[in-house]
């Protein structure tokens, strides 16, 4: 067995052979060709090598076209003979004498189809030879010895498909060769000749004409090639806008299909590419050379929040900036027997600008009041405001396009990181600014600031007074704010003011104790004051009097409705009772010295009662106390400093001019 070699030396042969091919209806395409030689070629162009003495046989292989490439259309077979034989004889006659010397070889190559190639190689040489020398060595005037060769080629074209069809496959062609060879000389009677030896060999070459089939696919989105999706051709359409795609499928071989065989086909769901019949000339054949279109329409999506499985890609950046914007991809598939080809496109929605601020009080969200991560922070202790400005959107802002305010009077956000320092907020970059303030007593909080309730993570827990700032940015038509909150640490305080009579008569010896006559009503009022941050249910107050029978109670209308005494909040008890006589002997209530508010008067027994407070809270128990005190005679005022001295002696001495 031989190995077949490309076909090279017989190039010249076959482009002579193009205007026969062309005559018999083949057009030219593509082709390809094979050769082999018997006995085997020595060299790698398979010009001839060994020649074999005849007669011979043998076999020759080439291989099959493969159907894969294409159409078969025709099949070339050129055959190249060669003879070659030695040559002795000498003319022994008294005369000159004409002598010819041919050799031939008769060589058949079986085809698969069983036709038959013959190539004839034949050479002949005649020459008129001197009268004999008298040597007879095959030399001199008289003699000679010399070899002779021929060539001869034969082509033959295949182009019926009963003919063509054993050379389609993936194998290969096994031809049978016969060489027979005849020799003979021609000369006067005195003649020695000798045709010494024969020889001949025989190269087949074989070219298949075919057609090659071709597609190609050209997919559009709204017009545009966008094969790159960060190509400046990427259209941008806003959602819910319509998508045309658009696949412009050509025919770039040679062989015509039916629209059966061309299958058109997106990767991505629901688009589904109609042919438009308009392309087509009407004889339902995508011809070679042909376009045919196809399209699809879909609304664009979202593609922030695209559905549906969709191929969503980095894009639409075409100055390599970096910021990119997510990117619908589809492709278009066509598929012709066993051709195909694909072709991507992109779009993206327009760039849509967007901004986001969150603001952090000493680090923490705190976003609501009653947050359990609401920082609690002692008055006159710092506070620092943190606000997280992100580009959430898909345009850059220069810096002084970005605008960082709080709502709160003194606080004012400084930007203290910028990323990168190239003063633009690109798309996905963060900015940090900065704000700090001493915390303020929230009890007593400065002109317009806002506090509100808060500080009460727990349905148990009780509200506190809680402040309430919120971080604003504003960026072109863009606005976004976050609030932040902090309440001072838990400081429960209660306070009690105890009157009497309406006075508050704390000093047993002050010019506003009361006086009153035994026998009258005597109205105590319990003032209690919320004077700390946590609120306090009623059922967490206890008001009570040192003197017995003395029993406070609540007022209700001094309560706002809600039955807790809030920060800063004020209820009222009261007591009632009938004054004692104060001189009187084995008193059961308490006295002191008092109802003197002058160095010179004579002090007197003054009835002293004193209100207490206490609560139970966080674990503890504060109280407060306060007396109040009344007396059975008048308090004397105290002088006018610009009255007159004599005036005070009637005033003072009165008592004494009583009659005995």
């Amino acid at each position: 067995m031989r190995n077949p070699l490309p076909i090279k030396v017989f190039s010249v042969l076959v482009t002579t052979l193009a205007l026969a091919l062309c005559l018999f209806g083949v057009a030219q395409a593509a082709e390809i060709g094979h050769c082999d030689a018997y006995p085997d070629a020595t060299t790698s162009d398979c010009r001839f090598g060994p020649t074999s003495p005849t007669n011979w046989s043998g076999t020759m292989t080439l291989p099959q076209f493969n159907p894969a490439l294409g159409t078969l259309t025709a099949v070339q077979l050129t055959v190249e003979g060669y003879v070659q034989g030695d040559v002795r004889y000498e003319n022994t006659g008294p005369n000159p004498a004409v002598i010819s010397a041919t050799h031939s070889v008769t060589i058949s190559l079986q085809l698969p189809n069983n036709q038959t190639i013959y190539d004839i190689p034949t050479t002949t040489k005649t020459e008129t030879v001197p009268e004999f020398d008298g040597v007879a060595d095959f030399g001199g005037p008289s003699g000679r010895t010399f070899t002779i060769t021929a060539t001869r080629v034969v082509s033959q074209l295949l182009v019926a498909p009963a003919e063509i069809a054993p050379f389609l496959g993936t194998g290969n062609v096994t031809i049978n060769a016969t060489a027979t060879g005849i020799s003979f000389i021609n000369g006067p009677g005195n003649l020695n000749a000798l045709l010494q030896a024969q020889a001949a060999s025989v190269v087949l070459a074989i070219v298949y004409y075919y057609d090659t089939p071709g597609i190609d696919i050209v997919k559009l989105t709204n017009g545009r090639d966008a094969n790159d999706p960060n190509g400046g051709d990427v259209p941008q359409i806003a959602p819910g806008a319509p998508v045309v795609w658009t696949y412009l499928v050509r025919n770039t071989g040679l062989v015509p299909y039916t629209q059966a065989e061309v299958i058109i086909t997106d990767d991505q769901p629901g688009v589904t590419p109609q042919l438009d019949l308009s392309s087509d000339n009407g004889d339902g054949l995508l011809s070679p050379g042909e376009t045919w279109r196809y399209t699809a329409t879909l609304p664009a999506q979202d593609l922030l929040q695209s559905t549906g499985g969709v191929t969503i890609v980095d894009g639409c950046d075409p100055g390599g900036t970096g910021f990119t914007r997510p990117t619908y991809r589809n492709i278009g598939t066509v598929q012709v027997r066993d051709l195909s080809a694909t072709d991507p496109s992109h779009y993206c929605n327009p760039p849509v600008p967007g901004i986001d601020i969150k603001k952090f009080t000493n680090g923490r969200d705190a976003d609501g009041p009653n947050d359990p991560d609401v920082p609690q922070i002692a008055p006159g202790a710092t506070v620092t405001w943190t606000y997280r400005v992100t580009n959430t959107g898909q345009i850059s802002y220069t810096r002084d396009s970005v605008v960082v305010t709080d709502n709160q009077p003194g606080v004012t956000p400084v930007l203290v990181d910028d990323s990168d320092g190239d003063n633009f907020l690109a798309p996905g970059e963060v900015w940090i600014y900065r704000a700090t303030a001493p915390a303020q007593n929230l009890l007593r909080a400065t002109a317009g600031t806002t506090v509100v309730p808060g500080c009460a993570p727990n349905s148990s827990s009780q509200t506190r007074t809680t402040y309430q700032n919120v971080g604003t940015v504003v960026v072109g038509e863009l606005t976004d704010f976050d609030p932040s909150h902090y309440c001072n640490p838990p400081t429960p305080g209660i306070a009690i003011k105890k009157l009497t009579n309406g006075n508050d008569a704390n000093d047993p010896n002050g010019r506003d104790v009361p006086a009153i006559q035994p026998g009258d009503t005597v109205t105590w009022t319990y003032l209690v004051t919320n004077t700390g941050n946590i609120a306090f249910t009623q059922a967490q107050i206890i008001v009570t009097d040192d003197q017995a029978g003395v029993i406070p109670v609540l007022v209700p209308t001094s309560d706002n409705g809600d039955r807790v005494l809030s920060p800063g909040e004020t209820w009222r008890y009261q007591a009632t009772g009938t004054a004692v006589n104060l001189s009187a002997i084995n008193l059961t209530v308490n006295t002191v010295d008092g109802c003197a508010p002058n160095s010179t008067d004579t002090p007197q027994k003054a009835y002293v009662n004193i209100g207490t407070v206490i609560v139970t809270v966080l674990n503890s128990t504060i109280s407060d106390s306060d007396p109040s005190h009344y007396c059975n005679v008048d308090v004397p005022t105290r002088l006018d400093e610009e009255a007159e001295p004599e005036l005070q002696t009637p005033t003072l001495y009165l008592p004494f001019l009583r009659p005995r």
